[in-house]
């Protein structure tokens, strides 16, 4: 019944646990995010990226462009930059450019005035005019070998747009990033508003090529430290190894410090290195895959139901350490499937243990250990709490109503001592008692046993934890032999008792006891008794008859496998026990 309540109990609170969890899903949402970035980064100091297979990106750098020429007077070039990727096999080349300005126009009557401008072929228009179709020629040429996309910012587009359809293998495709509401990018559209394709999307659109692209791809952003960047001017003086190229999808777009530049896991990057990221992503097949809600309540269940054991069936301190043990598992375990490419929310199922912790220990001191408490109380001052847990078999509540254990029985008691108390003074007889029985107390706790009460000059104990509970009795008995004679020949009492000294006798018997709270109600008082405490109490009357410090009875030789000698005394009469008890001396 008792172990039925406790499943119920167990049950309930993991319940309780688990709807708190779940109340808490919305909360971690942004400490779940910064989580999601703290890994990535650390993932990616433990591990070296490796080098991107599919992905070029290629620079523009602003200061040493804009330091030559304006950027306008750089069109040709990038023409005959979509040329040389053409000759040098790229499967597909990204504009991360947008050349907003026609030259023509710029450079014509309307900007610069009907004076300036009227110079006929040699005019500023006609040069504006030979700059803009270099530009639009190197796109088409170099979109006969390669697939050609050109990027647009919504509005924003090349003056070239509408001519986009005619210009063969060129097609345009959105730049836009989209970041979570923490300002940070961690996924890539497939597509935008009217199915306009994202700029990634449609550089991985190329014939042969059998992937497509998703409609949200979370970025892997531990492969952007992989990813190779060149250098636009070297390629366009030659020096750069087409092997480099071939095959292999180039971005070329402008570095700047403060131009395209977006907060990612890992810190701020440049719009075409994260473009660059989502594409190797995809292509490499290092995809990041979050865990499904279900999976995920399914975590939070599991950690709940593991985690009340461990606050139940311990101390405070155990149960912290515990929790945090299965925490550290838990983040540990997080953490390599994370590496895998493989999502598991840390938050709020890292907390679960916490959580847990949280309910069931009000519930347990509350309510279950109210008994184990009480329990403390009475018996705390004589046995360590650990000994007391292991002496309650089921609860506490239980084991003060009443329960039979099987145990050995200790009686242990002073001999002579009437005439010790009338010798010496009240004082030095309760002070030789205090240090005699300190030291008989902690050799009786440390052998697993429970000093059950002292009664004037002896001692009631018990030993009934462990399998090897009788041999521990035994052990205790000689140890306080052994102390016994010690004291007596230091000298240890001489300033309470002088020259006396002390003898002491020691009773054992096994069997089964009754242990429970006994008492009224203004009195209470937690002991041992039963046929067997008897006996005990009889036995060890009889150690000055027989001369021996240690009697034991046939029960505890036979439940014995300890290495002393059992020395056969024969049967001996006692009281309340028909037919008498086979007594035994026992020597080391």
């Amino acid at each position: 019944m008792k172990f039925r309540d406790q499943k119920i109990t167990w049950v309930a609170i993991s319940i309780v646990c688990f709807i708190t969890g779940l109340l808490l899903y919305p909360f971690c949402s942004r400490v779940e995010k910064n989580s999601y970035d703290l890994r990535t980064r650390l993932a990616g100091k433990l591990h070296a990226p490796p080098p991107a297979t599919h992905i070029v990106v290629v620079a523009i750098d602003e200061k040493s462009i804009l330091a030559k020429k304006p950027f306008v007077f750089w069109y040709p070039d990038i023409g005959r930059f979509c040329s040389i990727m053409g000759q040098m096999g790229a499967a597909s080349v990204g504009i991360d450019l947008i050349p907003i300005h026609s030259l023509e126009q710029k450079l014509g009557p309307e900007y610069l005035g009907a004076d300036i401008s009227g110079f006929g072929t040699n005019g500023f228009a006609d040069m504006g005019k030979t700059l803009d179709q270099l530009l639009m020629s190197g796109l088409i040429e170099g979109g006969k070998s390669s697939h050609i996309v050109q990027g647009v910012a919504g509005s924003t587009v090349p003056f070239y747009y509408d001519f986009l359809a005619f210009m063969g293998n060129v097609t345009p495709a959105l730049l836009s990033l989209e970041a979570d509401e923490d300002s940070i990018v961690r996924n890539q559209p497939g597509s935008y508003e009217n199915d306009v394709p994202a700029f990634p999307a449609e550089l991985i659109r190329t014939p042969g090529r059998q992937i497509s692209f998703p409609k949200v791809l979370p970025i892997n952003f531990r492969l952007l430290p992989g990813i190779p960047v060149l250098d636009f001017e070297e390629i366009l003086a030659g020096k750069t190894d087409p092997a480099l190229i071939k095959n292999k999808i180039v971005i070329l777009g402008l570095l700047s410090p403060f131009d395209d530049v977006h907060e990612t896991p890992i810190g701020v990057r440049p719009g075409m290195l994260i473009h660059a990221t989502s594409i190797e992503t995809l292509l490499s097949g290092q995809t990041v895959t979050y865990c499904s809600k279900t999976i995920s309540l399914i975590l939070i269940a599991f950690l709940c139901v593991i985690s009340f054991p461990l606050t139940t069936y311990s101390s405070p301190i155990r149960s912290i350490l515990s929790l945090a043990a299965l925490t550290s598992v838990y983040v540990i375990i997080d953490y390599l499937f994370f590496e895998s490419g493989f999502v598991i929310p840390l938050f709020p199922n890292a907390v679960i243990p916490i959580i847990m912790f949280c309910i069931s220990y009000p519930y347990r001191y509350v309510v279950e250990d109210r008994g184990r408490r009480k329990l403390y109380q009475a018996f705390g001052y004589y046995v360590s709490p650990e000994v007391i847990d292991r002496l309650i078999v089921s609860d506490a509540d239980h084991l003060l109503k009443g329960e039979r254990h099987n145990a050995c029985v200790m009686f242990l008691d002073i001999r002579d001592f009437t005439s010790l108390s009338e010798k010496y003074p009240a004082e030095s007889i309760v002070a030789m008692l205090n240090v005699f029985f300190e030291k008989v107390t902690e050799i009786i706790q440390n052998r697993g046993g429970f000093v059950n009460k002292f009664i004037g000059d002896g001692v009631l104990a018990f030993f009934t934890s462990g399998i090897d509970y009788v041999d521990h009795a035994i052990e205790a008995s000689l140890e306080i032999c052994e102390l016994t004679d010690e004291i007596n020949s230091s000298g240890l009492l001489r300033q309470h008792i002088e020259e006396d000294v002390l003898n002491i006798g020691i009773g054992l018997h096994a069997g089964s006891v009754i242990l429970g709270n006994i008492g009224s109600k203004r009195k209470m008082d937690f002991t041992v008794i039963g046929r067997t405490v008897n006996a005990a109490s009889r036995i060890e009357s009889l150690t000055k008859q027989y001369s021996r410090a240690v009697l034991v009875s046939a029960d505890v030789k036979s439940m014995s496998s300890h290495s002393c000698v059992f020395e056969p005394l024969g049967m001996a009469e006692v009281k309340g026990i028909p037919g008498g008890v086979e007594i035994f001396g026992i020597q080391q």
